[in-house]
């Protein structure tokens, strides 16, 4: 639909000459870009923190886990999941948003249903219930779509490889990865330090 409407240009898209400005001088350069961007980053970050930790975000992880329960305890299944759906469109239209910024052109394409999978992958690789897994997941599907690419054309493959070892592994993505591999190395440097104490007090005990 959006490919035949003239409003978006059509096939050909909609270029935009746009240029942020806030109010203290317009942005135009790249670094500017960079830092205003990682800024509404770290914004929505903890903005979706205290989303999360306030009761609606509890009560929208209760249903995640068991909906059911949820429902018998007098929850409205509906207007919960409602309310996360507005908070998810008002996230990726900011996203859209900062995106016209950077590339001063809309695409038909951004209202396919391939960029909707693309997006769908993004977060499972990274870590579905998480708030900093899907933007691991997208740095992950981002570096793969342009570096990758740029040695073997088979970098979806590459792509493929890494959702089905995360699916076999149960692990939940790459944070849920890093995570465990973070606990198992502490573990490991605690028994490394105090395997040495536990010897000396063994043996003063023997000497005793």
């Amino acid at each position: 639909i959006t490919s035949r409407m003239k409003f978006w240009g059509g096939n050909d898209g909609y270029s935009a000459s746009l240029t942020a400005n806030f109010g203290f001088g317009e942005i135009t350069s790249n670094i500017g870009l960079f830092y205003m961007m990682g800024f509404f980053f770290v914004l929505t970050y903890f903005l979706l923190k205290l989303f999360v930790n306030a009761p609606a975000g509890k009560v929208l992880k209760g249903m995640m886990e068991n909906e059911g329960r949820m429902i018998a305890l007098g929850y409205n299944p509906k207007t919960y999941k409602m309310f996360a759906y507005l908070i998810a469109g008002s996230m990726a239209g900011l996203a859209g948003g900062l995106y016209i910024y950077k590339t001063q052109f809309v695409s038909p394409a951004l209202f396919s249903v391939h960029m909707g999978a693309e997006v769908m992958i993004m977060v499972f690789i990274g870590g579905m219930g998480t708030i900093f897994g899907p933007a691991l997941g997208a740095g992950a599907f981002v570096f793969l779509q342009n570096y990758i690419s740029t040695m073997t054309d088979r970098w979806p493959l590459i792509l493929g490889l890494l959702f089905i070892a995360i699916v076999l592994l149960k692990r939940g993505g790459i944070l849920h990865l890093l995570q465990f591999v973070a606990t198992f190395g502490l573990k490991l440097f605690k028994s490394s330090r105090n395997a040495p104490v536990d010897k000396h007090v063994k043996g003063k005990d023997q000497a005793s």
